[in-house]
């Protein structure tokens, strides 16, 4: 793959590669490729190295769960939803909707009060555990 300096990111595009993962349907970018040149298939972290009997499962799980990675989302880039004033951040903006969200979800149990990030690794944990197909042995 040619990187491209001194270009805007949305005139840059891969190569001869998708920019979202190869498994059909997901829509996740696709970040983790067995290669090393470029020139492998990318996956999303939840599709990388499942056998192609399991895909459709984990794709299912993935849009089963699309509120939740919205919510990490939130937790990532708070900016990218929400705008501050003189009297309120966007962080705290942030962190109230997520709290709201995840109690709705019954999942308040991830939310760290005022902390983002580790709000963040605890939903990531939970998609783990609901997105992932384990082996039956």
């Amino acid at each position: 793959m040619k990187i491209k300096y001194g270009i805007k990111a949305e005139e840059a595009k891969q190569d001869g590669q998708p920019i979202v993962c190869t498994a059909y349907g997901c829509g996740l970018t696709g970040t983790l490729s067995t290669g090393t040149t470029g020139e492998s298939k990318f996956y999303c972290r939840f599709h990388f190295g499942l056998s192609p009997n399991k895909n459709d499962q984990v794709t299912l799980r993935i849009h089963q769960n699309d509120k939740l990675r919205n919510i990490f989302d939130m937790c990532t880039n708070p900016e990218k939803f929400f705008k501050g004033d003189k009297n309120i951040t966007f962080f705290a903006i942030a962190d109230k909707k997520v709290s709201e969200v995840l109690y709705e979800m019954g999942l308040s149990e991830l939310h760290i009060p005022k902390n983002l990030l580790k709000t963040r690794r605890n939903i990531l944990g939970e998609l783990d555990k609901r997105t992932f197909v384990l082996n039956e042995n």
